[in-house]
């Protein structure tokens, strides 16, 4: 460059320079010569004396055509057919998962994610964790939950499809069934029958009856206090997604005997307002020992005036976090019977503190009525520990992601998959159809 060279010819060789090896050092260089006059002359060919392989370098470590330079600190990257997302630099070392909740519209962003993995050829015993089995044999042990930052207690929960994975829950039932708990409902040939129908029973539909059944027992606050906030949430969602639905929710609440109440119920309605208000007023209290009147509220249940046509999902959500009493196993059954001859799909909500007596008895109304399980886990950091559930594998999200799920399944006919940007989660190997891994027979559904 002669010394002739303007201050405007300098910049705009900074421009071309910076464009070219998009780098912000490579114009601070260029800039810095030109104060003083030691930038080199263009060569014919485009390139500067003496630095043609150097600017060659620098464009091959150019980002490719189509990913755009947003800032230093945050790169936006465009992907054919996907939005682009904005991504930071990643950190020196892994950091723990965490999830951070806005309080705004409580959407999951992970810093970091979790992902458990199994090996394909394990052979994994059902009575095991799904926690336990994804680790080595040799080196099985408890593993703690990542731990979560939450704007606001944000419960956090994995739904599992015993029918879509009937093999694999044939011979948990077996094994379960060869301890003799005390209690152990006696469901008869009603899981068969229930599978066998079970594909036909899939099938889109246009309206929507809800009931929450609640355990509302002194250990059972955290979860009462989450619904309660999370119910305009909720019903606003399914609302939204689902217009012409004509939601309509019932509540039924239970304790035990001897305490305040039994069961309390309350109608469907189809003002979400007045659902609100009642669910607004349950508080918990009472159930001093360990079993509780599920079969009780489960029958109330059933003898509610559920909309009967074939476009209307029947969905009921039971959360709870205690079996019934050993001398109710067949009312327990009953109940589930019932709900089964009409056609009342139950959703256990598995909440801190069951044994495997209630897993059993939980998934098992849920497979037989054409349900799902879903159960409460620890990442949220909430409340008292949640078992780990006897499954190979399965994706945790929020409840309320869950629940919403659920629905969807239910008035689409199609199983719904969590988005990946809404897991928090992943326990075991899960293959793009969505079979777990260690040839289980089972699907992360």
């Amino acid at each position: 460059m002669s010394s002739a060279t303007t201050r405007t010819e300098c910049l705009n060789l900074a421009s071309h320079r910076a464009s070219g090896l998009i780098s912000l050092f490579a114009v601070s260089l260029v800039l810095g010569a030109c104060a003083r006059k030691e930038i080199p002359a263009e060569s014919p060919s485009g390139g500067s004396d003496g630095h043609a392989e150097s600017a060659a370098a620098e464009e091959a470590a150019a980002p490719p055509a189509g990913m755009g330079v947003a800032s230093p600190d945050s790169v936006m990257f465009s992907y054919p057919g996907k939005p682009p997302a904005a991504m930071a630099p990643p950190p020196p070392a892994p950091a723990p998962a965490r999830i951070e909740l806005r309080a705004s519209d409580a959407t999951p962003t992970a810093s970091s994610k979790a992902t458990s993995a199994a090996s394909d050829d394990a052979t994994v015993d059902v009575a095991e964790s799904a926690e336990e089995a994804e680790a080595p044999v040799a080196a099985k042990r408890r593993r703690r939950p990542p731990t979560l930052a939450v704007a606001r207690p944000e419960l956090t929960a994995g739904i599992f499809d015993d029918n879509q994975s009937f093999d694999f829950f044939q011979r948990y039932r077996e094994q379960i069934i060869s301890q003799q708990l005390p209690g152990l409902p006696e469901f008869g040939n009603l899981p068969a029958v229930a599978h066998a129908s079970y594909a036909g029973a899939q099938h889109q539909r246009g309206r929507l009856d809800i009931s929450l059944v609640i355990d509302t027992t002194g250990s059972m606050g955290d979860e009462l206090a989450y619904l309660q906030n999370e119910f305009d949430s909720i019903s606003g969602a399914i609302a939204k997604t689902y217009p012409n639905s004509e939601q309509r929710w019932s509540l039924i609440v239970y304790r035990d005997e001897g305490d305040d109440y039994v069961v309390r119920s309350h109608p469907f309605t189809d003002r979400l307002d007045t659902f609100q208000t009642d669910l607004s007023r349950q508080t918990f209290g009472g159930g001093g020992d360990y079993p509780e009147a599920p079969d009780q509220a489960l029958a109330t249940a059933t003898q509610l005036r559920w909309r009967g046509q074939r476009d209307v999902a029947r969905l009921l959500f039971w959360v709870a976090d205690a079996p019934h009493h050993i001398d109710r196993a067949t009312a327990l059954r009953d109940a589930v019977a019932a709900a089964q001859r009409s056609d009342i799909h139950i959703y256990p909500v598995a909440s801190s503190g069951v044994n495997e007596l209630t897993e059993f008895t939980m998934r098992s109304a849920a497979q037989i009525t054409h349900g799902r399980y879903v159960f409460l886990t620890d990442d949220s950091g909430v409340g008292n520990s949640h078992k780990a559930p006897t499954l190979p594998c399965y994706y945790v999200t929020t409840l309320s992601d869950a629940i919403l799920r659920a629905v969807g399944t239910e008035m689409t006919g199609r199983v719904e998959l969590p988005a990946p940007d809404r897991v928090v989660r992943q326990v075991g190997r899960i293959d793009a159809q969505g079979r777990c891994g260690g040839n289980h027979g089972a699907w992360a559904f």
